[in-house]
């Protein structure tokens, strides 16, 4: 049962689909609105491509698993999602027409560090990609936070509450270990912030 539920939430807050998440929130909860091909292409590229290239990966046994439990089954999925963060990038930059500047800018650019990082620290020690989105996303709302002026404790606290839950989930597989939770958790939620200091 408890391994049940600890897939039930590492399958909603699995990485592929937290900016989607986040940007969910943003469009119930205030008036902001990207157009709608800003977000298809989010879709496309954040999940759809990232969803598709693990089921070819499974299916040319070049990851074991849907699971992804062992470090190479990685590798194939990391690449990939990171192209397709750069596509992102791109076309924010030189087609939407955003700057780099932009609050949004720097959340999807430091998500895309982040996913370079993990994928360089995999090879070399398994690190929890599930808890870097998760970091990601809590770092996500400081920086909408602090370019807004607003404090919003609530979705703080939602954010520690995903990433508890998430963390738990992870261990509770035996996908991860504290470390390995802790460690994925600071290294999505770094980049963001550092960016939001330099820039």
């Amino acid at each position: 049962m408890m391994n049940r539920i600890s897939t039930f939430f590492s399958v909603i807050f699995h990485p592929i689909f937290m900016l989607l998440w986040y940007l969910l929130y943003l469009y119930l909860a205030s008036d902001v609105n990207f157009g709608a091909s800003f977000y298809s292409v989010i879709v496309l590229f954040s999940a759809i491509i990232p969803i598709v290239a693990i089921l070819i990966g499974h299916a040319a046994k070049i990851i074991s698993s849907y699971q992804m439990q062992e470090r190479k089954d990685r590798y194939f999925i990391y690449a990939i999602t990171i192209i397709s963060y750069f596509v992102i990038l791109y076309y924010m930059w030189y087609v939407d027409g955003f700057s780099f500047m932009h609050p949004l800018s720097k959340i999807i650019f430091g998500g895309t560090i982040s996913l370079i990082l993990v994928s360089i620290i995999n090879f070399f020690w398994k690190i929890s990609i599930h808890m870097s989105g998760a970091g990601a996303l809590f770092a996500s709302f400081i920086l909408t936070m602090c370019s807004c002026g607003l404090v919003r404790i609530t979705e703080l606290v939602v954010c520690v509450a995903i990433a508890s839950v998430v963390g738990w989930a992870r261990m509770q597989l035996d996908s991860h270990t504290l470390s390995q939770v802790i460690s994925g958790w600071f290294v999505g939620l770094c980049p963001q912030l550092l960016l939001y200091v330099l820039f």
